[in-house]
Formats: C-alpha cells, structure tokens, sequence
C-alpha cells in the first residue's frame, strides 16, 4: 500500500526523474509574472495561470504524519511510482492506438 507522499522533493526534482525514466532530458523554461499576465491577455490557459500563480510564491510540502499515524508509512518510492506509471500509460497508449489504426 503507498503512502500518501514519499520523499520530499521539488517539482525540478520530480520531473528531472520523470524524464530520465522515459528517455529524455529536461528542458525548463519560465515565465515572469508580467510576462504571464501579457501573454494571459490573448491566452486562455495562461490567463489560467495568471489566476492561480499566488500558489507557487512560497513551498508547497505536504505533511503525511496524520495518514501515516493511521495507516502506516508504506511510502512508494518516486522512482518505482514514476516506472509502474510510465509502463501503465506505454500500454494504455499502445492498446489506444492500436485501435485507433484498426
């Protein structure tokens, strides 16, 4: 059974082994917070951004000692979880598009 969260990690870190897992190398880009409220003047999921961007002012940690005081500290670890899903989504999309060609 997994945990709510393993480890802490940042979001470069996630998806930094993410992409390792699926063969590629992370490319990041960002955006300032004018340049987002431009840009969400004539974009509609950037003007999305813009609404929410108060969330990435400061960290976001969850803290999982409650679920783990309840039902135990069976943490997934990152690279495991991000394999198993990777292999889910392979076969998912393999089985998808053999239908979409058939």
């Amino acid at each position: 059974m997994a945990r709510a969260n393993p480890e802490t990690l940042t979001t470069r870190q996630v998806l930094q082994m993410v992409y390792e897992a699926a063969g590629h190398t992370l490319k990041v880009n960002s955006l300032s917070k004018p340049m987002i409220q431009v840009l969400g003047l004539f974009i509609e999921p950037v003007r999305e951004m813009n609404e929410m961007y108060y969330e990435f002012g400061e960290a976001f940690v969850i803290d999982h000692r409650k679920y783990a005081g309840t039902f135990g500290n069976h943490a997934t670890p990152w690279r495991e979880a991000i394999r198993r899903t990777l292999n889910w989504y392979r076969q998912h999309l393999a089985t998808s598009t053999a239908v979409q060609v058939a």
